[in-house]
């Protein structure tokens, strides 16, 4: 649920991005979001590891290029591109 964004000084090109962006995310955690016990399991598998990593990507069905690109390019970027190809 997105809240309610204040739009009354927004021009009608950014209106229509906000717009675009919501929709694109509602759409992608409708198709590859996670349940709350998935979380809890990857969590309790961390804590009970004898030798857990650092870092953990929960859901291997999204996030990973951006996790990637983060990861990987100091700058940023790599994940400007991947999320103006995600989104844009």
């Amino acid at each position: 649920m997105v809240s309610k964004v204040d739009q009354s000084t927004a021009d009608q090109k950014s209106i229509q991005l906000m717009q675009s962006v919501i929709a694109r995310m509602t759409e992608l955690t409708a198709n590859v979001g996670q349940k709350s016990e998935e979380i809890a399991d990857t969590i309790k598998e961390i804590l009970l590891s004898p030798k857990p990593h650092i870092r953990y990507l929960t859901n291997k069905d999204y996030g990973l290029e951006e996790a990637n690109s983060k990861l990987s390019d100091l700058t940023g970027d790599k994940l400007v591109e991947v999320l103006e190809k995600q989104f844009f």
